[in-house]
C-alpha cells in the first residue's frame, strides 16, 4: 500500500496524478491532507493563503492526530507492506507519527518512509523513527540553520539523509519554489514502486538526481 501525506497545499491535481499512477499499476493508495475536503486543487493563490488554511485547521498537531487515525483506520492484513511519501508539514507530522515515542499504530508493517524538505522536524529532534525512514533536505532552511539539525540528526537509526541542491517545495508546481525539471525526475522515482520500496535503490535515484540538477543548472546562461 503507497501512501502520500501533502503539504499545506493539500490534494493537488499532482497529487491526483500521482495516486492515479499507482492505481493503475494495481497498488492500493491513500492520500491524506490537512483539510477535511478531498480537495483543495487551485484553492490557494499563493502560500501563504495554504499556510493560513493549514492553521485554521488545527496547524501541525491536528494533522498529526488526524495521520494517527487515518492509518489506525487502515483495513489492511499484517502481511501488506506500506510505503509513506510525506511532503513538508505531511513529512514532519510523518515523522511524528512512526516515531518509537509516539507510535500507535505498531500493528502496521510501516516498510519505507520517505520526507521530503520536513522543516517542522526541528521541533522534534528528540524523536526516532521504527521503521526506514528517507529524509530529502534541500540546500538550505530560511527559518532555521539546517545544518545544525542534520547533525542532530544523522546519528539516529533507521534515519537516512540526503540534501539536494533544491529549495524547499521545488517537487510541488504550486510553490513558488517548484523546478519542473527537479519535480518531474522525483515524479518519475516516486511512480516507481520498486524504488520507493528500498532505501538501497531510491538514494542513489536521489543522488543521480542532484548530479543531473548540478550539470543542469551549470549549462544556463549566467
Amino acid at each position: 500500500m503507497l501512501i502520500l501525506v501533502t503539504d499545506i497545499f493539500g490534494e493537488t491535481s499532482w497529487c491526483q496524478s500521482l495516486i492515479q499512477a499507482w492505481n493503475s499499476q494495481g497498488h492500493d493508495a491513500l492520500c491524506i491532507s490537512p483539510y477535511e475536503s478531498l480537495t483543495n486543487t487551485n484553492t490557494f493563490n499563493n502560500e501563504q493563503q495554504a499556510y493560513q488554511a493549514f492553521q485554521d485547521a488545527g496547524d501541525l498537531q491536528a494533522y498529526v492526530n488526524k495521520l494517527k487515525l487515518c492509518l489506525a483506520q487502515l483495513n489492511i492484513s499484517n502481511e501488506q507492506a506500506i510505503n509513506c511519501i510525506g511532503f513538508s508539514a505531511g513529512a514532519a507530522a510523518l515523522w511524528q507519527v512512526v516515531s518509537t515515542k509516539l507510535n500507535t499504530n505498531s500493528h502496521l508493517c510501516i516498510n519505507h518512509c520517505i520526507g521530503f524538505y520536513p522543516g517542522q522536524i526541528r521541533h522534534s529532534l528528540d524523536l526516532t523513527p521504527s521503521c526506514p525512514f528517507t529524509i530529502v533536505f534541500p540546500k538550505e532552511e530560511d527559518h532555521f540553520d539546517l545544518p545544525k539539525v542534520i547533525q542532530h540528526l544523522v546519528t539516529k537509526q533507521n534515519l537516512r539523509i540526503v540534501q539536494v541542491p533544491l529549495k524547499h517545495g521545488y517537487v510541488n508546481p504550486q510553490s513558488v519554489n517548484y523546478d519542473m525539471t527537479a519535480s518531474d525526475q522525483v515524479t518519475d522515482m516516486l511512480v516507481n514502486v520498486e524504488c520507493i520500496n528500498q532505501p538501497s535503490v531510491f538514494i542513489p535515484s536521489l543522488i543521480q538526481q542532484n548530479k543531473m540538477h548540478e550539470e543542469r543548472t551549470c549549462s544556463l546562461p549566467s
